[in-house]
């Protein structure tokens, strides 16, 4: 099931901000709670920087982990995909910028389900890095 559709820039942030989900349909544990009562009034949460990465361009691509917890992965065919794991959602990014959030993995064509695969397989070995 595909939940939201936009047409984006090409320089578009791959960390994407969650401004764009209701908050108020979503139910927060107190750790995140607390991250963001941390953020005060007016404030800009920090920006999330690379914490973590790993290269396999010679075939597929960069994987990489951001300092709030997300991780992400460009593609070597223009592409991304990142995980919004406060969300349980997957977001792609085509090569004409075109992006797609997703949760409901049967609906995937064959090019995006290996592509999520890719990306679990960077996520295993980015948690696993110390």
């Amino acid at each position: 099931m595909f939940f939201h559709s936009k047409r984006v820039p090409r320089d578009f942030p791959l960390a994407v901000t969650q401004r764009e989900i209701k908050e108020d349909d979503l139910k927060f544990s107190e750790e995140e709670e607390e991250k963001e009562e941390e953020v005060k009034d007016g404030e800009q949460p920090p920006t999330p920087l690379v914490s973590r990465w790993v290269d396999y361009t010679s075939k597929y691509g960069l994987g990489y982990r951001l300092t709030n917890g997300q991780f992400g992965a460009l593609f070597n065919d223009a592409t991304s995909m990142i995980y919004l794991s406060r969300f349980k959602l997957y977001e792609y990014q085509d090569k004409s910028g075109l992006a797609v959030q997703f949760s409901d993995f049967l609906s995937l064509n064959r090019e995006m389900k290996k592509k999520l695969k890719l990306l679990h397989h960077f996520i295993s070995f980015l948690e696993g890095a110390h």
